[in-house]
């Protein structure tokens, strides 16, 4: 399996670690003929993952990416906008864009807690100062806690999740009311 092989270049298992060798080989399965298009698809992600966690850029396949991307976040699912919103909000990719991760984290706010709290995040501005606005900070924090108490936890898995959900909420709410606290004395 190309994309097993590419994961030993690339971390140095029973091999030498070799990145590159690692692109090479996802980039040939890519382009077989004999893959499928999901097949491709997963190794052109595979790549852009690489690239991403090593800050190898490379046009080519960051085009195919966004596009692909876009492509499955038009469709409506409110995780493939999360994650093409956190691509966008990565500092270190070349094509870092607040503004359109803003809006596809908007596009999933009524949908995905992760959306609201990057939301929340972004407004309160961790991101850049320039997006501070503490009252969209704050609505998208509400939001969040209003998604995770309306979902219900049926299972351990759920209720780990909604747990570290909540926790994360709270230290967000924790943030806000620093920031807050900051904000009003401030204005006095």
């Amino acid at each position: 399996n190309i994309g097993s092989l590419a994961y030993a270049y690339e971390e140095g298992v029973g091999t030498e670690k070799n990145i590159k060798m690692s692109i090479d080989l996802l980039k040939y399965g890519m382009n077989h003929k004999s893959n499928s298009s999901n097949k491709k698809d997963d190794l052109l992600f595979q790549v852009f993952e690489i690239q991403l966690k090593h800050n190898l850029f490379t046009d080519d396949i960051i085009s195919k990416v966004l596009l692909r991307m876009e492509g499955l976040a038009n469709s409506g699912n409110s995780e493939r906008q999360v994650e093409l919103a956190t691509i966008y909000l990565n500092k270190d990719f070349p094509k870092n864009d607040i503004e359109r991760a803003i809006f596809w984290l908007e596009k999933a706010a009524n949908k995905n807690i992760e959306a609201n709290v990057l939301l929340s995040g972004v407004y309160m501005g961790f991101d850049s100062p320039s997006y501070f606005d503490f009252n969209r900070g704050a609505s998208y924090n509400l939001k969040a806690v209003e998604l995770l108490d309306s979902q219900s936890a049926d299972d351990y898995e759920s209720y780990k999740y909604n747990l570290d959900g909540q926790v994360y909420i709270y230290q967000a709410a924790a943030y806000f009311y620093q920031a807050k606290g900051m904000n009003e004395l401030s204005e006095s």
